[in-house]
């Protein structure tokens, strides 16, 4: 019997893990959002597939919050993209994030999200005590901007 079954949390196939520099080095796997119906007021939460390397977001019409917590008032921390002439409407942040989240500054707000993202998977359960992930395994953007 090997090591692997009889110690609980033992992986015989280890994967890339939050801190494998190798998955953030390497070309990356692309991912490509877009809505254009974005109601003032309203947040909007895309979750990548696995965790990302680098994000860009492009407000195309109306205006943008940008922030990486779904939070009730996003207010406090936020990036604002504008579309128009002379205006930011696009930024690029090499971050590691799960999930990225955008406020409508606008009816109709219209925006794209591309993404580079890296292999690594997230647990399903993380901080559940039944699948041994404890939540703190994986830093978090915390809602002062923190680190990731």
């Amino acid at each position: 019997m090997a090591a692997g079954d009889v110690l609980s949390g033992m992986n015989r196939y280890p994967s890339a893990g939050w801190f494998s520099t190798g998955a953030y080095i390497i070309s990356g796997i692309p991912y490509l959002f877009t809505k254009t119906d974005l109601a003032e007021d309203t947040i909007h939460t895309v979750r990548f597939p696995s965790i990302s390397r680098e994000v860009t977001v492009v407000c195309h019409a109306q205006s943008l919050k940008v922030h990486f917590k779904h939070i009730a008032d996003p207010a406090a921390h936020y990036i604002l993209l504008e579309a128009g002439q002379g205006k930011i409407n696009t930024i690029t942040l090499p971050a590691r994030a799960r999930e990225i989240s955008v406020t409508g500054g606008a009816e109709n707000t219209s925006f794209s999200i591309a993404a580079t993202l890296t292999g690594i998977q997230m647990p399903k359960n993380v901080g559940n005590a039944n699948n041994g992930w404890p939540a703190d395994s994986f830093p978090q953007w915390d809602d002062a901007g923190g680190t990731a």
